[in-house]
């Protein structure tokens, strides 16, 4: 079942569970640890048991998770005390089930071979841990030419591991190097998939259906997919206007058609 990628820092948290229910009763499959989560992991020695707890209230558990991002914590930057604290989260994961955790190369910082240099040696060190831990760390097409999908070949081309796979952000393809082109050239390692929808010239998060992408096409070439396991739902459903039943319904027939005859 496809799992909510959620902005619960814009509630307050005695709001959680009831939000967090209206997505288990709207066929949501599970809960992303998102990097505001992932934050305040860092930041508040209880805040685990508060993510324990609306699990167990909700009855979701967490099928994914995304590592912290922006300028001090993408590879193509991270410096040795940013790295360690991104290692320490991915050792959290275990804990909460979590088997797949999304991270972000980031912008090309002074030439390009310096920046994949950078990015390389941290992201091998991060993948060496997800091995231990028994996640596969993801690593995420973006909208701007350090997150194009030739860079992400770039690393997997030199990191063979099993624990390194790819998130496919429909949303980022459809503004830096069209849907379907980037799809076929991701398709054989997409372990996890960041699903919504744009006009194609800004990132917005749109529900599917409410910008250009072709969904069917796109659906078609998932299904193929070999390492996929995870749909994940990152439209900003807050400011859509819409019903957590009617965005659940896309996301449950998106599941069936991608997973249902496998």
């Amino acid at each position: 079942m496809a799992s909510y990628f959620f902005s619960w820092q814009k509630l307050p948290e005695e709001m959680w569970p009831h939000f967090a229910a209206e997505f288990r009763d709207n066929g949501a499959g599970g809960i992303v640890l998102s990097h505001a989560c992932a934050a305040r992991l860092l930041e508040e020695p209880d805040f685990a048991g508060k993510l324990h707890g609306l699990s167990r209230v909700s009855g979701l558990g967490f099928s994914g998770a995304h590592a912290l991002f922006g300028p001090e914590w993408d590879l193509s930057a991270i410096d040795e005390e940013h790295l360690h604290k991104q290692e320490k989260i991915l050792r959290m994961l275990p804990e909460f089930g979590v088997k797949t955790s999304t991270i972000h190369i980031g912008l090309i910082r002074g030439s390009l071979e310096a920046s994949r240099a950078h990015a390389l040696a941290a992201l091998k060190y991060l993948v060496s841990c997800a091995e231990e831990c028994g996640v596969t760390l993801c690593i995420e097409n973006a909208e701007h030419p350090g997150g194009a999908c030739e860079e992400l070949l770039y690393y997997r081309g030199r990191i063979p591991s099993p624990a390194l796979g790819f998130c496919f952000d429909s949303g980022h393809a459809n503004v830096n190097g069209g849907e379907i082109p980037v799809l076929r050239k991701m398709l054989a390692d997409i372990v996890v998939c960041h699903l919504h929808d744009n006009p194609g010239n800004m990132d917005l998060h749109m529900v599917p259906g409410d910008g250009n992408i072709p969904w069917s096409e796109v659906l078609a070439l998932l299904r193929t997919a070999p390492r996929l396991v995870s749909l994940e739902n990152e439209a900003n459903v807050l400011c859509s206007r819409r019903s957590y039943r009617e965005v659940g319904e896309i996301f449950r027939k998106f599941d069936e058609e991608v997973f249902g005859g496998r």
